[in-house]
């Protein structure tokens, strides 16, 4: 690899590691607070586990589109 496309992976799997460990505290989290919540409360988790289901299907769709990308220009 050039060192440019070295530098580029690694900040693009630096970013992928990094959002896909914020996702995982995040759903936890939520997924805890569900747990132990109230009736009411449950009803606003899963309200707010659906945005949160959106952006994890955008990270992970997103970080793979952009290596797909990269690797079909590479090869023409």
């Amino acid at each position: 690899l050039l060192p440019v496309e070295k530098k580029v992976a690694l900040v693009l799997g630096g970013i992928r590691l990094v959002g896909y460990a914020l996702l995982v505290i995040f759903i936890m989290f939520v997924g805890v607070k569900y747990i132990f919540g109230s009736v009411d409360e449950k009803a606003d988790y899963k309200k707010s586990l659906i945005p949160m289901l959106v952006g994890a299907l955008l990270l992970i769709a997103g970080s793979y589109f952009v290596v797909f990308i990269y690797n079909n220009i590479k090869h023409t």
